[in-house]
């Protein structure tokens, strides 16, 4: 749980659910932004809520296969990325 001041910004440093969850990291212009940021997700933690709802559950064979419908369709060697990992 510190903020530090690394080149030009703050860098707030945290793991909201103490040292055995997930760490937090995250830059701000101003020392302000930062610990009202880390009050916030402190609070969120305390509460239950979830402070990382953007997280992405998908497994990467279903990333892969998104890829090759969306974006290797256009490639001249397509054939060989469809290839199983």
């Amino acid at each position: 749980m510190t903020i530090k001041k690394a080149d030009k910004q703050w860098l707030l440093d945290i793991r909201p659910e103490r040292r055995d969850g997930p760490r937090l990291r995250k830059k701000f212009d101003t020392k302000a932004e930062a610990q009202r940021y880390e009050v916030h997700i402190k609070s969120l933690a305390a509460q239950g809520k979830a402070w990382n709802p953007n997280g992405d559950t998908r497994r990467l064979k279903d990333l892969i296969e998104v890829w090759y419908s969306n974006l290797s369709i256009n490639l001249s060697n397509n054939l060989k990325l469809n290839k199983p990992i």
